[in-house]
């Protein structure tokens, strides 16, 4: 983190933000470092979810085969198979408060 002017810039945020989102057939929260892990997994997130919404499995395809690397470097594959979603989005998950946090 450095100074400029009035404002503070992250060179590189290296930060661990558990972050929840569906892998080898559970929802699970996964330890993430650093925003671009976070994001791209909130980002299959929010497609999961058009996908329940409209049934289109052209959401879940792209993702097929990606995931993540969590905080200590292992994949984290994530979930594409539709029934499996369906079945894991009838449980009940976190309300959106807890979606998003920085661990420190």
């Amino acid at each position: 983190m450095r100074k400029v002017g009035r404002k503070w810039i992250f060179l590189k945020d290296t930060r661990v933000r558990e972050t929840p989102f569906y892998t080898n057939g559970e929802f699970r929260w996964v330890s993430l470092r650093g925003f671009a892990a976070a994001s791209k997994a909130r980002l299959y997130m929010a497609d999961t979810e058009r996908f329940f919404r409209t049934n289109n499995l052209a959401f879940l395809d792209k993702w097929k085969g990606a995931g993540v690397e969590d905080a200590d470097g292992r994949w984290v594959p994530f979930e594409t198979r539709p029934n499996i979603l369906y079945r894991l989005n009838s449980v009940e998950k976190e309300p959106f408060e807890q979606i998003y946090r920085i661990v420190i």
